[in-house]
């Protein structure tokens, strides 16, 4: 039984798509006052706030060496994202979205989940050249059983989101978001973005704390 709650997603006024049992596109998750705190801190973000993401190689180092007792990435199996650590500006300190929005995704599940719905707390950004290869959420962290992504904009080229065991690859719309498995089924990438405007999506993960880290 899916820990998704369809009716309470309907009740509060949301359409969306079940582009699989567990693959969910809601619609309007942002609204545009949401869409318009946004872009204002994505306009003001400075290359030097975007380079703020420096942990992204240390995080993955750690979780080598939890899975294997050394700090080789590569050795552990774990994908690595290359040249990653300037697409992520931090949104703590500039917005209550920061603490809204896992609230709302929250409803989206049953209350006897129990699961943490950690805090919305980065835009990322992907440009011309850029893509994120195949990979699932739970590898990198065990207690990682859900991911979310919202999104921004759709005005970009390319950037599909993608899911490699599904056949499903969708560009979701403008203030949408997108709620699936962190496990290895859901296996999900992004294609390159190509020339033209950038991409700007707000990822986070949903937390089960039963699960041994």
């Amino acid at each position: 039984m899916s820990v998704l709650n369809l009716d309470a997603i309907k009740d509060q006024g949301y359409e969306f798509d079940q582009l699989d049992e567990n693959i969910l596109l809601i619609k309007n998750f942002l609204t545009s006052e949401d869409l318009k705190i946004l872009w204002d801190i994505i306009n003001s973000s400075t290359e030097e706030d975007w380079g703020l993401q420096l942990h992204y190689t240390k995080h993955l180092e750690d979780r080598a060496e939890e899975l294997t007792g050394k700090r080789d990435i590569e050795a552990a199996g774990i994908e690595r994202t290359q040249n990653w650590d300037d697409k992520v500006t931090p949104l703590a300190g500039k917005t209550n979205l920061v603490q809204e929005l896992p609230d709302r995704v929250s409803k989206f599940f049953n209350k006897d989940c129990g699961f943490e719905f950690r805090s919305f707390g980065t835009i990322q950004r992907m440009y011309d050249g850029t893509e994120l290869k195949a990979h699932y959420d739970d590898r990198a962290d065990v207690r990682h059983v859900w991911a979310s992504v919202a999104y921004i904009n759709d005005d970009y080229n390319g950037g599909e989101l993608f899911f490699t065991n599904k056949n499903i690859e969708i560009k979701p719309p403008t203030g949408s978001i997108m709620i699936f498995p962190a496990t290895e089924e859901y296996e999900h990438g992004v294609r390159h973005v190509t020339s033209g405007p950038f991409r700007y999506v707000l990822p986070a993960f949903i937390f089960d704390h039963s699960r041994k880290k």
